[in-house]
């Protein structure tokens, strides 16, 4: 989190104590059901709540008062055991083609400025930031 942190200190805000901010996105990345109950409590009306955790026994519950906001909920890739990684490569390098090649851009997390910066003129329909 503080690695996130640094990369925008004015957008990243790190919750380490309860208080009464609201914020239009969220992401969730605690790994317990008391996170993702603060992340629900802190969602404004129509907010976006993304879940980035891996929930193993401690499965949460969603809050009484949740639907009332018209959230956006979503759960990436890391939630689930994984188990259809390998066959979503296996299927997309079978069926990649040339045509494919303006679907994606890949770039270094240190240009990462960069690549907001230029978000709207870069071809690519999704881009991608990797540490690697």
């Amino acid at each position: 989190m503080a690695a996130l942190k640094d990369l925008y200190p004015s957008r990243i805000k790190i919750l380490d104590r309860a208080d009464d901010r609201v914020f239009s996105l969220i992401f969730e990345a605690t790994g317990s059901s008391d996170g993702f109950r603060q992340g629900c409590a802190r969602l404004a009306k129509l907010g976006r709540l993304i879940v980035v955790s891996r929930y193993h026994s401690d499965e949460p519950s969603i809050p009484d008062r949740l639907p009332w906001k018209q959230p956006n909920i979503y759960f990436v890739h890391l939630n689930g055991n994984g188990e259809s990684f390998p066959k979503a490569a296996a299927l997309i390098e079978r069926c990649w083609s040339t045509e494919h090649d303006n679907l994606l851009s890949f770039h270094p997390l240190r240009d990462i400025d960069k690549v907001f910066k230029d978000y709207a003129c870069l071809q690519a329909n999704k881009k991608i930031v990797s540490t690697e």
